[in-house]
């Protein structure tokens, strides 16, 4: 009590803060992190790469990285990092961050009407831009540029995110006209495993027909999937996407997650 008045007024030089704020935002979010900019407080929240963020945490400890998640604090996938420390040990921190980074490469490859198209939801070049920001390469949008996936065994697994009528239709007949389609013909051909996330209004449809070839196909599988409008879209169906991560782990084991179908 007989210090407060002496402090009244007073303020810390916040300034540290400020500096380390930027310095891991900015190589986190470089490295292709997906990060929420904090306005105050002292510490960053981390989009996890894992579907279960304390499997994402546990994975950072190889790098002696300590990572708290996010469901502590009631919500869950994120992981939180303090950054109320000098900032030198932030630095020291980035090569093990660098290398925790590399454990979730991602290739972006699109389609060139997703990838030039305008649209309602925004402009064409804000999307490559943000693909490029999060994934630290620029998107693969041409079929030249998907083939050497094959002969260079590029990917351990290809996901397809949302997965279209057209899409679906093209790759149960063995078209190949887009970056995309190419991508899965070049995977397939090393035997790896292609994960479908199906989003289309026709997929009970004129779509199922080629939804059931293929899922009688080697090396497809499926993120679990529902109705997302029985009512009003009888014939529409959406992945379920916070299940991809788990459709990955199962198809690089050889299996279909389950149950495919749900409510």
């Amino acid at each position: 009590q007989k210090m407060i008045p002496s402090v009244i007024g007073k303020t810390s030089d916040l300034s540290v803060y400020a500096s380390n704020r930027a310095l891991l935002y900015g190589r986190l979010t470089a490295l292709g992190f997906d990060a929420v900019y904090p306005d105050g407080a002292f510490y960053l929240f981390v989009k996890s790469p894992e579907e279960d963020e304390n499997e994402f945490c546990e994975k950072a400890k190889k790098y002696e990285l300590l990572l708290v998640p996010s469901g502590d604090f009631g919500v869950g996938g994120y992981v939180r990092i303090a950054y109320c420390v000098s900032e030198s040990v932030i630095k020291n921190s980035l090569p093990a961050f660098e290398k925790l980074a590399k454990e979730y490469d991602i290739t972006p490859i699109m389609s060139s009407g997703a990838a030039f198209t305008d649209t309602r939801f925004g402009k064409a070049e804000d999307l490559r831009r943000r693909i490029t920001e999060i994934c630290g390469k620029e998107p693969i949008t041409t079929i030249a540029g998907a083939e050497p996936i094959g002969p260079q065994a590029l990917l351990d697994v290809l996901v397809i995110e949302p997965c279209t009528g057209n899409t679906l239709g093209k790759l149960a007949n063995g078209i190949t006209d887009t970056a995309v389609t190419m991508a899965a013909k070049a995977h397939l051909r090393n035997g790896r495993p292609v994960v479908l996330a199906v989003s289309t209004n026709d997929a009970l449809g004129a779509s199922a027909r080629n939804i059931g070839t293929l899922m009688n196909a080697k090396n497809i599988y499926f993120v679990p999937m529902r109705q997302d409008a029985p009512q009003g879209k009888p014939a529409s169906v959406v992945a379920n996407f916070a299940k991809t991560g788990a459709a990955i782990k199962a198809a690089l084991e050889g299996k279909q997650v389950q149950p495919v179908l749900v409510q």
